[in-house]
C-alpha cells in the first residue's frame, strides 16, 4: 500500500510524522490518522505529503502492471 512505502520512506530518513506535519502545515494528529488508518489518504493528501518530502507522486506509487495481450 501507499502508505507503507511512505512510511518506510519516512523511518529511512529518519524523519518523523511530527516533522511531516510540519513541513505540511497540519497538526501531528491529522499525519497519524492517516498512517494509522483512521482516515483514508486522498489524493490531495497524498501530493501534499509527496511536495513536503520532496518527492515526485511516481516515488511511492505501486509498480505497474505490464500489459497483458489478449
Amino acid at each position: 500500500m501507499t502508505y507503507q512505502r511512505i512510511r518506510r520512506y519516512l523511518r529511512e530518513h529518519r524523519i518523523t510524522q511530527a516533522e511531516l506535519a510540519q513541513r505540511m502545515g497540519i497538526s501531528a494528529a491529522t499525519v497519524n490518522s492517516v498512517f494509522s488508518g483512521k482516515h483514508r489518504m486522498g489524493v490531495m493528501m497524498y501530493f501534499r505529503i509527496c511536495a513536503a518530502l520532496g518527492e515526485s507522486p511516481l516515488r511511492f506509487a505501486p509498480p505497474a502492471e505490464p500489459e497483458r495481450m489478449v
